[in-house]
């Protein structure tokens, strides 16, 4: 098996294999171990047995788990097949019944079957993939968004109300782009006439008024001296340009 492809990856479904693969994280951190998962009974297991940990994990893992469960049914009728889904996704939840996200990704996974049901049952399954793919996918970009948040609170110069810069942020919700123009824009912020003098805004209220677009006033630079907040950001290895 690649290790190198699961490094940053705790779930991966090898669909041609009829398979969820997940790192087992009992076993963390002493050593990476890597487990296929290719039945319901073992989806069941690895959930009840923590082997998948973390709110997220849980779901996705479930997610995967009731396609995997379903792909090869044989039903030829839409309540047939909706049954044997129902009969699989109540298996799954009695894993851990009280798991906010077990319950959450798996009732997705049941709207998609309820919304299709016009649909041959084929192209159900290939829907039921593709959102437990989204699911996944999902989890990632909140991983990459609360990353990216952090990045920009630890440079900026006034730590106060992050609760309400978390919920900003997350309306913001920055590509990789507009991250890269925000963090840009806290850059010129920084060496501001404003911030050398101890004007500083709250980050809710820079976020919210789309401050890292602005054009800023600098002191001269030949007489300037670095402010305590550039001194800091070129502390945690953040250049100012």
């Amino acid at each position: 098996m690649n290790n190198s492809f699961f490094e940053l990856d705790i779930h991966r479904l090898d669909d041609s294999g009829d398979a969820l693969i997940i790192i087992d994280q009992t076993e963390l951190p002493t050593r990476q171990l890597y487990i296929e998962l290719k039945t319901k009974e073992e989806v069941y297991s690895a959930i009840k047995q923590l082997k998948v940990r973390g709110a997220p994990a849980i779901g996705i893992a479930a997610a995967f788990g009731l396609y995997l469960s379903i792909k090869h049914s044989v039903s030829q009728t839409y309540d047939d097949f909706y049954q044997e889904f129902m009969q699989n996704k109540n298996f799954l939840s009695a894993a851990r019944p009280t798991a906010v996200n077990l319950n959450w990704a798996l009732n997705r996974m049941e709207f998609v079957v309820i919304e299709n049901k016009e649909k041959p049952i084929k192209q159900i399954m290939l829907k039921l993939k593709e959102e437990a793919e989204r699911i996944k996918e999902e989890d990632i970009m909140s991983t990459v968004q609360e990353s990216n948040f952090n990045k920009f609170w630890a440079v900026y110069p006034r730590k106060e109300s992050k609760a309400k810069a978390v919920i900003v942020w997350q309306r913001i919700n920055p590509n990789d782009m507009l991250f890269t123009e925000i963090m840009k824009g806290l850059e010129r912020y920084l060496k501001c006439r404003k911030v050398a003098d101890g004007f500083i805004q709250l980050a809710t209220t820079w976020l919210n008024g789309k401050e890292w677009e602005s054009v800023y006033e600098e002191p001269t630079k030949s007489t300037r001296q670095k402010t305590k907040h550039e001194i800091e950001a070129e502390e945690m290895g953040i250049h100012l340009i």
